[in-house]
């Protein structure tokens, strides 16, 4: 007990060391839980990715493949518009199982609802295979004209959002996808039909007609055929080139080869932290202790042993070691939680939050690395430090 009264009075008594010290190890389980966050969202982003697009294939217009996948994945509010009835045409390509098409607009709402470009998107309720099956709450059996069906990034206050300076019912709201989906908001034809007009009354120049236009054709395709066979037969349709045929896996494929990437640096950020972090802890507890030397010498004189004082030291950095990896971990999940939404805009790629009790084990892996890097740093100076004599550490104290 006395030596460790001893180690917890001079981590006191140097409270600007204990800080420093304490800091540099936070800052290691910040990087390492903060960088596994990311991860692990941009993980849970991309598994999302293909099971929510619903489709096996995309049909847009000529040119338009770009700005589909832009909606898709970042959210990126566009329109573009091709005959509506390429749709019966596409629907009857051998191999297609089942079509459903949408018509976008795009609109800034007010500022109770969010603060970007909205993705307006008109569906058939009866034909949808894509957004239905993703609602998490429904006020209503069905989607009637001016109701709406809302991505989970759409802000709702009192069931109501407003559109084009007029309020629409929020009927639905779909579950946090990551994708461009919790952008967007759907609706029938009649509704956006009616923001159309109400669109052109404020001045908002309004492209396409949703009585003769649509933006994509959502194609299922049938078990029994070939994704890729049946996406080359869709091209020929009308004229063989009024479309662009796009497929989940082209979609997750980019995403997939961005995230790779992504990870990549994260991972090695990591890693030079630290590296970093233990060659300036190494230097500071090595300072540190040869600071101390008279002081442990009048230690040994007064009956502690070699190993007492490698034990003091050791006990030392895995106090300090221990209190740093905990505010590190409390940072990370304090700042990095919250922020989510806007580190997803930032990375432009399908992110997903992971719940608190699915971090637990990176918690501990962060802990448990940082927490071991104090000690472990200070165990070089500490060892050297036992093997010297009394007298002789007298002399490198004075």
């Amino acid at each position: 007990m006395g030596i460790i009264r001893v180690s917890n009075k001079s981590l006191i008594g140097r409270p600007g060391r204990t800080l420093g010290i304490a800091c540099i190890v936070m800052a290691v389980s910040f990087a390492i839980l903060a960088g596994s966050i990311v991860v692990d969202s941009l993980r849970m982003g991309e598994a999302n990715v293909e099971e929510r697009l619903g489709a096996d294939l995309m049909a847009v217009p000529a040119g338009s493949g770009y700005a589909e996948e832009a909606i898709l994945v970042n959210g990126t509010a566009s329109s573009f518009f091709m005959p509506a009835g390429l749709e019966s045409g596409i629907g009857s390509v051998t191999g297609v199982k089942r079509v459903s098409s949408q018509f976008y607009m795009t609109s800034i709402s007010d500022v109770d609802c969010c603060e970007f470009l909205v993705q307006l998107i008109a569906y058939n309720p009866e034909t949808d295979f894509t957004v239905t099956p993703w609602i998490s709450k429904s006020y209503s059996s069905q989607v009637g004209v001016d109701q709406l069906v809302v991505g989970s990034n759409i802000k709702v206050g009192d069931g109501y959002i407003r559109l084009f300076d007029h309020r629409f019912e929020v009927v639905a709201s779909l579950a946090e996808s990551g994708t461009g989906m919790d952008n967007s908001v759907f609706m029938v034809k009649d509704t956006i039909r009616h923001m159309a007009e109400y669109a052109s009354a404020l001045g908002f120049v309004v492209d396409g007609d949703v009585d003769s236009e649509i933006s994509v054709v959502l194609v299922d395709v049938d078990p029994g055929y070939s994704v890729t066979q049946v996406a080359n037969r869709i091209r020929s349709v009308g004229s063989g080139s009024e479309v662009d045929v796009l497929s989940s896996e082209d979609v997750t494929s980019k995403i997939t080869a961005q995230m790779g990437s992504l990870t990549g640096y994260v991972e090695a950020f990591e890693l030079m932290v630290v590296a970093i972090s233990a060659v300036i802890l190494a230097v500071l507890f090595a300072n540190s202790v040869g600071s101390r030397r008279k002081d442990f010498a009048v230690l040994r004189m007064m009956g502690a042993t070699r190993g007492h004082i490698v034990s003091m030291a050791l006990y030392e950095s895995a106090v300090v070691s221990a209190l740093g990896a905990l505010a590190g971990i409390v940072l990370a999940l304090a700042f990095v939680l919250p922020l989510s939404g806007i580190i997803g805009d930032s990375l432009g790629m399908p992110y997903i939050s992971p719940s608190l009790a699915s971090l637990v084990p990176a918690a501990a892996v962060a802990f448990a690395v940082a927490f071991l890097i104090g000690p472990l740093s200070s165990l070089a100076a500490a060892f050297s430090l036992s093997r010297k004599d009394i007298h002789h550490l007298f002399r490198e104290g004075e």
